[in-house]
């Protein structure tokens, strides 16, 4: 993704309020199902991390990513 294209991004996702909310039980399926189907729905999803420190933040992101892009899970 080009510079450009995520500051494109960015601006669009200003006004968008989190539909997901991850809190303190992190990555259950039920959280997984709810993101699926918001990106279903909408090109572009917030989601808000409660209570996660920066390290934890940055690799339950690479886990979403990872879990959302490789497919179905169980």
């Amino acid at each position: 993704m080009t510079a450009e294209q995520r500051r494109a991004l960015r601006a669009k996702a200003h006004h968008v309020r989190p539909v997901v909310a991850v809190g303190m039980h992190g990555l259950t399926p039920a959280v997984l199902h709810e993101m699926e189907s918001e990106l279903n729905a909408h090109e572009l999803i917030k989601i808000r991390l409660f209570s996660v420190v920066r390290s934890e933040r940055d690799m339950l992101l690479a886990l979403f990513l990872s879990v959302l892009v490789s497919g179905p899970y169980s």
